[in-house]
């Protein structure tokens, strides 16, 4: 549910001629499930695209953008572009969107650069590379960044996550272990008596089956949420 719901952000950010930059929102866990899906959607049949994904982690701007640099240069090459010119004028950042820039003239249909750093990159890190001149054409992914012209949210819903589990075919027979996990849903989406009732459900069906263990740390839970 959520790489689909990611995956139908980004193509319509993709396919929206006004929009030129995408927030991309996602857990450190979920990152490289973000990759992933932007690699899927790259090589989709109706895609025409590249996509520069740039993955290393932020450690100084000048290293972060030098780095790009280099990416978008070999990511160039194995496209079997002819052999960019790498600028040596200005500051990092300007040096990465002049090589963007040199890049898009070469391919003349578009292209997505994306920073998604495997670590999470400080607040504000792209805030003064999003402004920056780029050729039309060009769309920009960051990951966190503020000020962007649209948003793809990688998360699950809670209230998606209890529906589905509720959904569950072998809901006749769950186990305690799976009631506690469906409780633990209701209460992280606000739900505190569906929670409290959930857990004194599996502290039961844990005594019945001799669990002990369970049953006490159902039973507390229950206790936790009885005020």
């Amino acid at each position: 549910m959520a790489a689909r719901r990611f995956g139908e952000r980004v193509c319509a950010f993709l396919r929206n001629p006004r929009k030129r930059t995408l927030r991309i929102v996602a857990a450190p866990e979920d990152q490289a499930s973000v990759v992933q899906m932007l690699r899927l959607i790259e090589h989709a049949p109706d895609n025409r695209r590249p996509f520069f994904l740039y993955e290393e982690p932020f450690t100084d701007e000048t290293a972060y953008f030098d780095g790009l640099v280099m990416k978008l240069a070999d990511d160039a090459a194995q496209l079997g572009m002819p052999t960019l010119r790498l600028p040596r004028e200005g500051d990092a950042r300007s040096r990465a969107a002049l090589v963007v820039a040199r890049v898009a003239e070469q391919l003349g249909d578009g292209m997505l650069v994306g920073l998604v750093p495997r670590e999470a990159p400080p607040e504000g890190f792209a805030r003064a590379w999003l402004p920056l001149w780029f050729p039309e054409g060009v769309k920009l992914a960051v990951l966190g960044a503020d000020g962007c012209d649209a948003e793809a949210r990688f998360a699950l819903e809670l209230r998606e996550v209890a529906s589905f589990i509720k959904a569950d075919p072998l809901a006749a027979d769950k186990s305690p272990e799976h009631m506690i996990a469906l409780a633990g849903v209701e209460l992280a989406a606000g739900n505190r008596e569906a929670a409290r009732s959930g857990f004194v459900a599996a502290a039961k069906l844990a005594e019945t089956t001799g669990d002990a263990r369970v049953a006490e740390q159902a039973r507390r839970a229950a206790d936790a949420l009885a005020g």
